[in-house]
């Protein structure tokens, strides 16, 4: 996939939108008492659209702002979002 302006926007609503959703909807629901998580899928689907590069700095950004909006230690969730991104564009 090329990378153009409008394919950043893109990338970066659906992040925003997705990681809104997460912490607001999805976070609420347990399936065998563990909640559930939508944001590896997102970063995982990024990262088959885009690309490696393009999948881990999305995964990178997401787990930033998971990360800031649950006053987590900063960092983890990056971490990990960033090796799923680049995992999934491989």
């Amino acid at each position: 996939m090329t990378i153009t302006p409008a394919s950043v926007i893109r990338l970066a609503l659906l992040g925003l939108f997705g990681g809104i959703v997460q912490l607001s909807a999805v976070s609420q629901v347990t399936i065998f008492g563990v909640p559930a998580d939508l944001t590896p899928l997102l970063v995982a689907f990024a990262g088959f659209l885009a690309g490696s590069i393009p999948g881990a700095i999305f995964g990178f950004g997401l787990g930033l702002f998971v990360d800031t909006s649950l006053f987590q230690t900063l960092g983890v969730s990056s971490l990990v979002f960033t090796a799923v991104g680049y995992g999934a564009g491989r």
